[in-house]
Formats: structure tokens, C-alpha cells, sequence
């Protein structure tokens, strides 16, 4: 049964014969990493009669061209029993569905298992030297200031530290570059690639996530502004209206001039002006009460909008203390505290 897997070959293409050549240094680097992270893989248990079943299963399926099937069972028997022949029909079928850098790493994969002097030998270096200028390669580089403990994935494959700088080669397509980091939000660089194109990708983690002492309570903190600026508006009418309190004061003088009316018109007039003072009063000792307690509501919401967590800094409390005064001829509203 292994022989049918050594010998099979997925299509009668012409044979030609090519010199194995040397990767550049970078590269040669970066696929030795690679094949060293996959060290665990290989030591797998190995089950000849399940990977020659499944190796006739893939045979079919590149015979009804269905080469996603194909792939997947043939990928299964070079788990399980790892063979040249496979190696050469993965290497085609991973060619079919464009992934050339796949396709690329099984051929060198077949020409590492096949033996010494196998015809198949000078048709798997040509499609290696072919499929070269055709793989695309991603360099990602790392900040220099990521902090320690920043991992970068690839399609959810981890980077491994001395990758960073290489040039990797990937398959053509869309590809997830994600960035993760202790203490910062996930970074995710989309990636499209293309045949024979290098792309040089510079990453780093998102931006810096709030401790846990120093959450705010976004809510509590909104509830603070509406209150404090309801409080504010009100203090306002009794501001305006203790103006009023004061102009009507001033109309009862000019009408009845040290508190005595020279006519009955003017005592008339007099009781009107008072009437109205006295309302407008009413009304500003109402708003400024109203307006002193919400302006104080809404500083205590700002103040507690913070989590418990968060320690405070140059203060055990926070006290607030609110004084309207209205004068003569004008009015004022004194605020005073420590926070």
C-alpha cells in the first residue's frame, strides 16, 4: 500500500530537470523556525493502513476536481503516515485552490521525503524554482515600545519572536494580522496579499485601556451634567427674578418717597408694585433653593461618578457649600468647596 503512495503523482505533466536552489538567508531562516514550531505535529502517531485509505480518498477527489476534498484527505495521510507521492499530490491540489505557498512548502516537503535517484526528483525542484516567484511573503515588524508580553498572530497562528523582520511566505488572499497586548486594546491589520508581491507590515497594540482604579461611571457622570446644568438654569431665574425684586423696590420709592404717597393714584400704583414684588420674590427664593440643590446634586454625581476602586488623591473627603446673597442691585451666588 506505501508504495502506491510513493509512486502516484497527481497529473502526467513532463518531467524536467532543475537545480535544487539555495533559499535566501532570511527565508531560509524563517522556514526553519517554521518547520521547528511544527516539531510536535510530525512526532504524531503514525497509521499507514488509515493514511493509505485516505490517500485513495484524496486520489478520487482530485479526479472529480473537487479539490478542497482532496486537500483535506490528503492532508490527513501525510499526518498520519508522511510520503513523498502524497507530498506531490497535496502540492497540486493546494496549486488548484491558488494557494501557491502551500503548494510551494509540500513540493520541498516531497523532495525531503522521496529517495535519492526517484524520477520524480527533477519535476518536484522545477515546480519549486517555478512557484518561488510566485509566493507572496509578508515581513511584520513589531513597535519597539510594545510592552512585554505583546503576542502577534497570523490567521490565529502565533508569530514566533525571531520571525519578526522575515519575510514569511503566505498563500495569496486575505489574511488577520492581530496584535495583543497587557493593559491595551486588541489591534487587528487586515492583510490582502498577492502572487510574486512583498508587503512589509509595521504593527502595534491598540490604545491603552483604563485601570481598574480609574473607571468611570459614564452614566452617573451624564445624570451629573443634566442635573448641575437644571440647577444652574434655575439658579438663573432667581437671579433674574431677585433683579426684578430689586427694580420693584425701587419703583415703591419712586412713588411713594420716604414711605408716604402723595396721592391716591400713586398709593394705588404703590400696592400694585408690591403685589408684584412679592410674587417675583417668591419666586426667586424658589428657584435659588431649587436651583442651590440641584447645582449641589449634580457636583456630588460628578464627583462620585468615579469607581470605588479609584483612590483619591489629596482629599479623605469632598464638601460643597452654596450662598446666594441678593443685594441692593444685583445678585450673587457663592460657591465653595474642597473636592
Amino acid at each position: 500500500m506505501r508504495a502506491a503512495r510513493r509512486a502516484l503523482t497527481l497529473l502526467p505533466l513532463p518531467l524536467a530537470v532543475a537545480l535544487r536552489l539555495p533559499l535566501p538567508l532570511p527565508l531560509a531562516v524563517a522556514v526553519a523556525l517554521a518547520l521547528a514550531a511544527a516539531g510536535p505535529a510530525a512526532a504524531a502517531p503514525r497509521d499507514p493502513v488509515a493514511a493509505e485509505a485516505l490517500f485513495r480518498s484524496g486520489r478520487e477527489a482530485l479526479k472529480r476536481g473537487d479539490w478542497a476534498a482532496a486537500c483535506a484527505a490528503l492532508s490527513a495521510s501525510q499526518s498520519l503516515d508522511p510520503a513523498g507521492g502524497t507530498a506531490l499530490n497535496l502540492a497540486a491540489c493546494e496549486e488548484k485552490l491558488g494557494h501557491v505557498a502551500s503548494a510551494w512548502q509540500r513540493l520541498r516537503e516531497a523532495i525531503d521525503l522521496l529517495p535519492s535517484g526517484d524520477d520524480r526528483l527533477p519535476f518536484a525542484r522545477q515546480r519549486v524554482a517555478e512557484l518561488e516567484a510566485r509566493v507572496p511573503h509578508l515581513r511584520v515588524r513589531l513597535a519597539s515600545d510594545a510592552p512585554p508580553g505583546t503576542r502577534v498572530t497570523r490567521d490565529d497562528v502565533e508569530i514566533a519572536g525571531a520571525l519578526f523582520g522575515f519575510a514569511q511566505p503566505i498563500d495569496p488572499g486575505p489574511h488577520l494580522v492581530r496584535v495583543i497586548a497587557p493593559g491595551f486594546a486588541a489591534r487587528t491589520y487586515p492583510v490582502l496579499s498577492h502572487e510574486g508581491v512583498a508587503d512589509d507590515l509595521a504593527v502595534e497594540p491598540g490604545v491603552r485601556l483604563p485601570e481598574a482604579g480609574a473607571r468611570i461611571d459614564r452614566g452617573r457622570r451624564t445624570a451629573g451634567w443634566i442635573v448641575l446644568g437644571g440647577g444652574a438654569a434655575s439658579l438663573a431665574v432667581g437671579a433674574v427674578t431677585g433683579l426684578g425684586v430689586i427694580a420693584r423696590g425701587n419703583d415703591r420709592r419712586t412713588l411713594c418717597p420716604d414711605a408716604t404717597c402723595p396721592t391716591q393714584g400713586a398709593l394705588d400704583d404703590a400696592r400694585s408694585v408690591d403685589a408684584q414684588g412679592k410674587t417675583l420674590s417668591l419666586v426667586s427664593t424658589t428657584a435659588f433653593a431649587v436651583g442651590g440643590a440641584a447645582a449641589a446634586a449634580g457636583v456630588f454625581l460628578l464627583l462620585t461618578s468615579r469607581s470605588k476602586e479609584e483612590p483619591t488623591v489629596g482629599a479623605s473627603a469632598s464638601s460643597i457649600a452654596l450662598a446666594p446673597a441678593v443685594g441692593q442691585r444685583d445678585a450673587t451666588l457663592s460657591i465653595a468647596g474642597s473636592f
